[in-house]
């Protein structure tokens, strides 16, 4: 990030950088840029919107998927399922469905599932059918090397 920054900036670029703990974060800031706007003004919507947006994870951890990160960023409050213990299991979409019940608050409008095509599809499906009032959508990592990438899962919540 900083050397990025500091290459962009030396190149005759504006750059700021958000702070995001999430990929998910990081696709709600991009979806309220306005290039139009007046930097300062963009930059303040952008971090907002990237602040409100609640957020959670799944990874495979010693063969079985582990829920971590899931906090209320706006608070930056840990999310905890268990005391002290995060969400464990063998079903990536029976845990990001308990992690997101948990998410869920009323008035949340949207859910983004981010995560290899069948898996987003799959969880995707499973969300549509326990929140149907809740517009759900996926972003896929087709293509994407390596393992941790199949198997894993990032959301958000707006």
């Amino acid at each position: 990030g900083r050397v990025a920054e500091e290459t962009l900036t030396h190149q005759g670029f504006r750059v700021v950088t958000l702070p995001v703990r999430s990929p998910v974060q990081v696709l709600s800031a991009v979806a309220v840029h306005d290039s139009h706007r007046v930097l300062a003004d963009d930059v303040a919507a952008m971090a907002a919107a990237a602040a409100a947006t609640r957020c959670g994870e799944i990874h495979l951890k010693d063969g079985r998927f582990v829920a971590t990160n899931c906090v209320v960023a706006a608070t930056h409050t840990t999310i905890s399922y268990e005391p002290g213990e995060p969400l464990v299991g063998d079903d990536p979409c029976a845990l990001a469905l308990r992690a997101l019940d948990a998410l869920l608050s009323p008035g949340s409008e949207l859910v983004t599932v981010v995560a290899a095509p069948e898996l987003a599809a799959d969880i995707s499906r499973a969300v549509r059918a326990a929140h149907p009032a809740v517009e759900v959508t996926q972003v896929t990592l087709a293509g994407a090397a390596g393992a941790d990438f199949a198997t894993s899962v990032w959301w958000g919540v707006e």
